[in-house]
């Protein structure tokens, strides 16, 4: 049977082939004698005098040690890869390492909100797990967080208690709980409630840009509408299709976002705004010291910063604080 285990980071080819042999507890000259090659070129390979041989040769060598040669092969290609090739492989891990923080990050403060909006809504978590989509482990995963969550007393105590709840599932009923919550927003946000809890049921006009004025004054732009129920309907509100990746992770293009143009954004806020120079941009609000920051949550875009003080020129004007995200199924 072939042994895999995972290699050391920083070890190289040279220190997993040594790493190899002592697990087999071999000798060089017995691993030598199994592959076909020399002592002398098995010690010149794990001092790394001699650069990693061809395939075959690992091959070989893999199949002296009793190992999966992947491995081998995989840190072989890389250690013979032309340096400035291996940076730029470098730099992007570096990159989506970093990106995996940022979206664990968002779902670390995402995910409790969201279950907070069922749990505390009469009715709603009951309707939404109504939809085929959200499968039998997905509720299952939701039916323990909750019980762990039990009795809380304010918003406060819940985000406390649902992070250590969320903190002690693994890695795929995590995800399976982020594809529940999911499909079960789509659900509520676009299906009325059953019979004998009937409400009706408003549209929400989807534009591609903020509109200039009052959404309702604005119906010729719209490319389209989404359906909510009426307590979720105010003449205020209006819901952007979202292209490009400016906002990826935390919003993927396809996905709608519902904006209240009456709120007043806080820090941290996804907002909307219209540029006085033409164009309009989202990101999250932040004020600094003499200036209004609008920030994209993909690291690759810029922020754009305004002026910010009476008697200042702003150069942008708010069109609304994002109240709720209605994620595209693919």
């Amino acid at each position: 049977m072939v042994r895999t285990s995972k290699a050391k980071p920083g070890s190289g080819f040279s220190g997993l082939l040594k790493s190899r042999r002592l697990e087999a507890e071999m000798t060089q000259a017995d691993l030598a004698s199994r592959s076909a090659l020399t002592a002398a070129y098995i010690s010149q390979l794990e001092s790394g005098k001699k650069p990693p041989p061809s395939d075959e040769v690992v091959r070989r060598i893999s199949s002296a040690l009793d190992v999966d040669s992947a491995e081998l092969l995989e840190l072989a290609h890389l250690e013979k890869t032309p340096k400035d090739v291996r940076r730029k492989v470098r730099l992007l891990d570096a990159r989506l390492t970093r990106q995996r923080k940022i979206t664990r990050t968002l779902l670390d403060d995402m995910l409790p909100l969201t279950l907070f909006n069922f749990l505390t809504r009469p009715g709603t978590l009951r309707r939404a797990l109504k939809t085929r989509r959200v499968g039998e482990r997905g509720r299952a995963v939701l039916a323990r967080v909750e019980e762990k969550i039990g009795t809380f007393d304010s918003f406060r105590d819940f985000r406390q208690r649902s992070r250590e709840a969320i903190s002690g599932l693994k890695e795929e009923e995590r995800e399976d709980l982020v594809e529940t919550l999911q499909y079960m927003a789509d659900w509520e946000s676009g299906v009325p409630a059953p019979s004998g809890e009937e409400e009706t049921v408003r549209r929400l006009p989807v534009f591609e840009a903020p509109p200039p004025g009052a959404p309702g004054d604005n119906l010729d732009a719209a490319k389209g509408f989404l359906l909510v129920a009426e307590s979720r309907w105010k003449p205020s509100r209006y819901a952007l299709s979202v292209e490009g990746d400016a906002m990826f992770p935390r919003i993927e293009p396809g996905d709608l976002v519902v904006f209240d143009e009456r709120m007043i954004a806080k820090n941290g806020d996804v907002v909307a705004a219209v540029l006085e120079a033409g164009g309009w941009l989202m990101g999250k609000y932040m004020k600094l010291d003499e200036e209004i920051e609008i920030a994209p949550v993909n690291p690759s875009v810029p922020p754009s910063r305004f002026p910010r003080g009476r008697g200042r020129p702003k150069g942008y004007l708010l069109r609304g604080v994002a109240i709720e995200l209605v994620r595209a199924l693919r």
